[in-house]
């Protein structure tokens, strides 16, 4: 991996991780740690998170998927991480047209049961 790789990378976990602290306010963001993938040549980011005396890992790649998650991992964390990074990477991303135009679709929240 090269250095313009990384710095993009980690840029984009950056965004990602921003945007999960800024929208999961359910859970704390304790600590992040990233990790090189050198099987997959990129830089992956474990997010430690909070809830009581509880804890749970959850690793994403640079484009918002998660690589790995703690066996415990509640599934309204889970929803909340993966529509995050959805949105934050329609945000990126977004589709522009020939005549310069850009499509965001708008997404809907959708509420999960808080366990």
């Amino acid at each position: 991996m090269n250095m313009q790789n990384q710095s993009e990378y980690t840029d984009m976990l950056e965004a990602l991780t921003w945007e999960l602290e800024r929208n999961i306010t359910n859970y704390v963001l304790q600590s992040t740690q990233d990790v090189n993938d050198e099987e997959n040549d990129l830089i992956v980011r474990a997010l430690e998170w909070e809830r009581g005396n509880k804890g749970y890992t959850i690793v994403i790649t640079p484009y918002g998927q998660i690589r790995y998650m703690s066996k415990e991992t509640p599934i309204n964390l889970i929803h909340q991480v993966v529509n995050t990074n959805i949105e934050t990477m329609w945000d990126i991303i977004g589709v522009e047209y020939e005549d310069g135009s850009r499509y965001r679709p708008q997404l809907c929240k959708i509420s999960v049961d808080d366990n």
